[in-house]
């Protein structure tokens, strides 16, 4: 479920909310899948506890710590578990990008990992559209 978009202000003054703090964090690479295929981009997601994919981060508390210090403090304490790099390729038969995509993501985490590869540019939204259409006919020729 994808939420209305707030400013940090706006966030830090509404009271009863919990607040979270996630990073994506990428770089840009020659590698090449395989000596063929070339990667261009590298995206860090992670594994959770739980199985669903999402962003590295977590909760912090606004009275006691800045959000970037509560965020700095989550990634310490996350980054050693489950870190996955995201397949920012389309291979035949929907694997790679499509394959990813078609698995359970925490939260909103799949919409914001697909809107940060069309914002930074690391996709085209061409193949954007295409991995997320084969994504969902993955998805529901595996629910049968």
């Amino acid at each position: 479920m994808a939420g209305q978009e707030i400013s940090k202000d706006e966030s830090l003054s509404r009271k009863g909310y919990r607040h979270a703090c996630h990073i994506m964090i990428y770089a840009d690479t020659d590698a090449k899948l395989f000596g063929k295929i070339p990667i261009k981009h590298i995206v860090l997601m992670q594994m959770r506890f739980d199985g669903l994919l999402g962003f590295p981060g977590g909760f912090v508390k606004p009275a006691e710590e800045s959000l970037e210090a509560g965020l700095s403090r989550e990634l310490w304490e996350e980054m050693g578990d489950g870190n996955v790099r995201v397949p920012l390729y389309c291979l035949k038969r929907g694997r790679g990008l499509s394959a990813f995509l078609s698995n359970s993501f925490i939260s909103n985490a799949r919409s914001q990992l697909i809107a940060a590869l069309r914002v930074l540019g690391l996709l085209t939204q061409d193949e954007l559209d295409a991995a997320v259409a084969k994504a969902e006919m993955m998805r529901k020729t595996t629910a049968h």
